[in-house]
């Protein structure tokens, strides 16, 4: 696989908002179905996980955002760890551990709209 210099460029920005603890992390980078080879180098480079990593630095926890991150749980080609990112993004962004449970986080969530 060959990195695309735009793809590039959005991770370094990424980095940059992670490292500032800047809020407001496109929420289509959260939502783009995984296509890359799981466990590549390459993965470090990707949206998906840049903008993860960004969302719980600046601790990104408006509805769209959290909807956007339970969706992401029910992608079937996601590869493990980066199911094991979304979980520690909420975690990070919510201060909940439900782990892998994601009945308790689509619970937590639907409680915090509703309450």
């Amino acid at each position: 696989m060959e990195l695309r210099a735009r793809d590039i460029a959005r991770a370094v920005l990424l980095s940059g908002m992670e490292r500032a603890g800047h809020a407001n992390v496109p929420i289509s980078y959260l939502k783009d179905p995984w296509t890359s080879p799981p466990n590549s180098y390459e993965k470090y480079f990707e949206i998906e996980l840049s903008a993860l990593r960004a969302v719980a630095a600046s601790g990104q926890d408006d509805r769209e955002t959290i909807e956007a991150l339970l969706a992401r749980l029910d992608f079937a080609n996601d590869p493990p760890w980066l199911r094991s990112q979304v979980i520690g993004t909420l975690t990070a962004v919510s201060g909940e551990h439900f782990g892998y449970d994601v009945a308790a986080w689509k619970k937590w969530a639907k409680s915090k709209v509703d309450g």
